[in-house]
This record gives structure tokens, C-alpha cells and sequence, in this order.
């Protein structure tokens, strides 16, 4: 298994419809191929870690790549993984603009600079960040 945590930025926001579409969407073919993970949405934003067999999650990113609605997507971290971190959720998704992030356990200020500069100079903040938001959603 691989885990693979990226950011992407939208050609244009998503509206609050658009974006359940697309967790919708994604939930469906993720379970279909057995991929797990979290997506976060920020002002245009998304921060997606996926996690499966290698076999699956490359595809997977490579096609979320292609895709037409993304400006930019970066891949941040690649790495084996023994163990799923994420295994209880088909994809774990919140949008957090209007989120107090102050009361988020694990808080950190890596929410108010713009992600493009948080997460291309500190990739390993950005999976440390995910584990905090999904230990805060349990």
C-alpha cells in the first residue's frame, strides 16, 4: 500500500452543491476501488490524502491530474504504508471556511497563509495537519 497527500487548486470556487457532488462522486468510485483518505476544501483549495493498494491510488491521482477543474495539483508526499490511517472512511471530506480552526485540536496557524506557500514548504506539516483534523472529527 502507498498513501499519497497533494494540493490542488480549483480553476473556480466550488459552491457548497458542487462540492457534495464531487464527495458524492468520489466516495462511490473510491470504495469501488478500495481507495480511503480525507479531502479538505479551503477557499478554493483542496488538501487530499488517499491511501490503498499502489495499483489503485496512482491511477487515481493521475486522474485527478487531468482533471479540467484543477489549475494546479502538486503531490506533496509519496510513501509506503503499513497501515491505513484513514481506513474507516471511503473519503472523510469537510470544507472548512467557515470553520473556527482555533478550536480545532492540533490548531495551528497553517490555515491562514494561502496553501500553495503552507504546504509546498512544509509537506510534512500538511499530513500532520490531516491527522489532527481527523483525530478531531472522531
Amino acid at each position: 500500500m502507498i498513501t499519497v497527500l497533494y494540493l490542488s487548486s480549483a480553476v473556480q470556487k466550488f459552491s457548497d452543491l458542487e462540492l457534495m457532488t464531487l464527495l458524492k462522486k468520489a466516495r462511490e468510485n473510491n470504495t469501488h476501488v478500495n481507495v480511503t483518505g480525507m479531502l479538505l476544501y479551503h477557499d478554493g483549495n483542496f488538501l487530499q490524502v488517499l491511501e490503498g493498494d499502489e495499483a489503485d491510488v496512482r491511477p487515481l491521482f493521475e486522474k485527478i491530474g487531468q482533471d479540467p477543474s484543477h489549475k494546479t495539483v502538486i503531490k506533496l508526499i509519496e510513501r509506503p504504508l503499513t497501515e491505513r490511517q484513514f481506513g474507516e472512511w471511503s473519503m472523510a471530506f469537510r470544507t472548512i471556511d467557515d470553520l473556527p480552526v482555533e478550536q480545532l485540536a492540533g490548531y495551528s496557524d497553517f490555515l491562514n497563509n494561502p496553501f500553495s506557500v503552507q504546504v509546498a514548504e512544509h509537506p510534512s506539516a500538511a499530513y500532520q495537519f490531516l491527522m489532527a483534523f481527523r483525530e478531531s472529527a472522531r
